[in-house]
């Protein structure tokens, strides 16, 4: 049996990320019948530093704890979350020959925390051991247009990372990430100020070149 193909999407808050996770898994299931994707998210919210992660970007803090602008700290509980995600989802379904798509994976980690200060070099370099994506799919959009979109969900508020200034930042460092990792992995920059529909034609096509699809 061979193993199945690790996606990964990326890019701001706003970006679209969890809006073309659940359609690339449709396009993936109705290609081919064998194919069984799996839409997993970062943070996950199974592990603890996980449901920790989610807290702390929603600002609901429990009694006694304090808001921690630490890049250190944040990367600990991103990359302990990670792990918890890499042995529990995707490496088993991996090895049945399931697909994994993930919205957001270490790239977010590189780009957010070295955005805080935390070294990129660093951060690259604490992944090392983790599995490494079959396709990377950056989705990339100006912080100004992102901050748009989010403004559309009336029930949504700012989180941690989403002030314009820290988005900004964070785009700058995705696209730096993206272009130092670009000799070992295969990491493709989307333009994702186009149309939903634009965007997963686009997105298609690049997964249709990792799988041989015509």
């Amino acid at each position: 049996m061979d193993e199945g193909k690790f996606i990964v999407l990326e890019g701001i808050d706003g970006s679209g990320t969890s809006t073309q996770g659940p359609l690339l898994v449709k396009y993936l299931f109705e290609k081919l019948k064998k194919n069984v994707p799996v839409l997993s998210r970062e943070p996950t919210e199974l592990s603890s530093y996980g449901r920790e992660l989610r807290r702390r970007l929603e600002g609901r803090l429990l009694p006694g704890e304090e808001v921690i602008h630490d890049p250190v700290y944040w990367v600990s509980l991103f990359f302990n979350d990670r792990k918890w995600h890499v042995d529990n989802v995707i490496t088993p379904s991996l090895k049945i020959g399931l697909q994994v798509i993930s919205d957001r994976y270490k790239l977010s980690t590189i780009a957010y925390q070295s955005a805080q200060g935390a070294s990129m070099d660093d951060l690259i370099k604490i992944h090392d051991r983790l599995p490494v994506p079959d396709l990377t799919l950056l989705l990339d959009v100006s912080a100004e247009i992102a901050l748009t979109r989010r403004g559309r969900d009336q029930h949504r508020t700012q989180e941690y990372f989403e002030s314009l200034e820290t988005q900004r930042k964070v785009r700058n460092q995705y696209l730096l990430a993206a272009q130092q990792l670009s000799s070992s992995e295969k990491i493709v920059i989307i333009d994702a100020s186009k149309s939903i529909e634009d965007i997963a034609k686009a997105i298609q096509q690049e997964v249709n070149k990792l799988y041989g699809y015509k």
